[in-house]
């Protein structure tokens, strides 16, 4: 807070004879708050400050930007925690597939859905009497 402030007055002080936008302490803060959203008249600061303008513009924008931008993540991975923990505790009704105990079942019936849906025919290890085009060799590892 007190960083801030201190900047609001350098700021001030930088900008505030030359842009009327800076012309007071107030006007100075919602300058820099509108900065921080977007608003902002870059070669106004340029011409009023050449060297210091640029500088301080590029400056604010990326302090701002990190800062913004942790405090997106950190929403993020403190709603993510929340919602992970909430989710333990919760059953899920509509899971095809148990993390335990595998339903083979649902799982093959997807699979030879998806393959009728290309013509690929199943085959099954039973042997080769019943399933002609598995050589030997292959039947004995089924």
């Amino acid at each position: 807070m007190c960083q801030s402030s201190f900047d609001v007055i350098q700021v001030y002080l930088l900008f505030g004879s030359v842009l009327p936008t800076y012309s007071s302490f107030i006007h100075t803060i919602e300058s820099l708050f509108s900065l921080a959203l977007g608003d902002f008249d870059f070669h106004a600061l340029s011409i009023a400050q050449p060297f210091l303008g640029p500088l301080f513009f590029f400056l604010f924008i990326a302090i701002i930007f990190v800062g913004m931008q942790t405090m997106f993540l950190t929403i993020i991975c403190e709603a993510f925690t929340m919602v992970r923990g909430n989710l333990e505790y919760q059953k899920n009704d509509y899971e095809i597939v148990d993390y335990e105990i595998v339903d083979y079942e649902i799982v093959d019936y997807v699979m030879n859905k998806f393959k009728g849906l290309f013509g690929i025919k199943r085959w099954t290890c039973s042997g080769p009497e019943t399933s002609p085009r598995i050589s030997p060799a292959v039947a004995q590892t089924c």
